[in-house]
């Protein structure tokens, strides 16, 4: 399931490149106020970005030691999407199109921490992360069990 996913977000014609500021801006946006106030969306784009920076924050927030690359990344975000489906999708926009849209923004948050400070945006994304500690170094570990966690969800519902 996640390979047809990323096949289709990766072979589609708007491949994903790494976000630039505003996309980061709206990202943390969603993120705030659809886990942070509990706000109802009923746009899968809406519901995909905040998926995929709570994926994010899960798959970064472990610092350098977190490891994993797009396929891990990817699974947290579809696990988060289908959360949100269940919980916060107030006008019902399809399963599928968030997920999709989850994977899409992970993939966008993925490539501009690749890119490091050589791209704007970068900085404002790790801030939201907490751009690595030692005490989110201790917590990297942790990270595979989420992946195990999102890879439970994700068999759950499909």
């Amino acid at each position: 399931m996640l390979q047809n996913i990323m096949s289709n977000v990766m072979g589609g014609t708007d491949k994903p490149s790494s976000a630039d500021q505003s996309e980061v801006d709206y990202a943390t946006s969603m993120f705030d106020k659809i886990y942070g106030q509990n706000q109802k969306s009923s746009s899968a784009n809406d519901l995909g970005s905040a998926a995929a920076m709570k994926a994010f924050k899960l798959f970064a927030g472990g610092g350098s030691g977190s490891g994993g690359g797009t396929d891990k990344l990817a699974g947290l975000a579809m696990g988060e999407a289908m959360k949100l489906f269940t919980s916060n999708n107030a006008g019902g926009a399809q399963k599928s199109d968030i997920i999709s849209k989850a994977v899409s923004w992970a993939i966008k948050l993925f490539l501009t921490k690749q890119q490091g400070s050589s791209n704007p945006a970068f900085g404002a994304l790790m801030s939201m992360v907490g751009g690595g500690n030692a005490a989110q170094d201790a917590t990297a570990g942790s990270t595979a069990k989420k992946s195990n966690i999102a890879s439970s969800i994700i068999n759950k519902f499909f």
